[in-house]
């Protein structure tokens, strides 16, 4: 009997150990799951900062090259610069790189589906000396990711409350604007 007794106890030990050896698995494999979830959910936003500085490259480029001249006649701003306190959503004037942008866009494609917005800032107080200057808040959005409840409405403003919440990248950026002082309706001006 003492040989069956030993025999029972060595099997109840492999019993144990198998199920040691599937609890560590288990553990192994949870870990495992979220590590590549993380590098995923890194990779994402990686790819979204990225792009976000080539679009902001491009509508910064655009903002620069809007026309802001403070001329004898008057003040002749690019149209799309003409809104204070208000997101321009759609293309105004010379500055094109705004709305939805993706694959398809023609403004400025991009594999990584965004929004962008932007407005123009009342100034503070007037230049003293030296030219006028405006600042433009310039946001980006991410769009149309399976993470928000239904998805991102196409053409919607960025509210960075609710895109966080939906687990969507927003960034904002002010890009200063500085208008051209011209002496007349035809000179260079720049003062500056």
């Amino acid at each position: 009997m003492s040989a069956r007794k030993a025999r029972r106890r060595r099997l109840g030990m492999t019993l144990i150990e198998t199920m040691v050896a599937v609890a560590v698995l288990g553990i192994g494999s949870a870990s495992l799951f979220s590590l590549l979830s993380g590098i995923s959910t890194t990779n994402r936003r990686a790819k979204f900062q990225s792009t976000s500085l080539d679009v902001l490259a491009a509508i910064s480029a655009q903002i620069r090259d809007a026309a802001c001249d403070d001329t004898p006649l008057g003040v002749q701003d690019d149209p799309g610069l003409a809104n204070l306190n208000t997101w321009t959503v759609a293309p105004a004037g010379s500055i094109t790189v705004v709305g939805q942008l993706d694959a398809a866009a023609s403004q400025f494609q991009t594999n990584f589906p965004m929004r962008v917005q932007y407005m123009v800032m009342p100034p503070a107080a007037p230049a003293v000396l030296g030219p006028r200057s405006v600042d433009v808040r310039v946001q980006i959005c991410e769009w149309n990711h399976p993470s928000a409840l239904g998805g991102a409405t196409p053409g919607a403003q960025c509210v960075p409350s609710n895109e966080w919440i939906a687990g969507l990248y927003v960034r904002e950026f002010v890009v200063k604007k500085v208008c051209a002082e011209r002496e007349g309706a035809t000179s260079r001006g720049e003062f500056y």
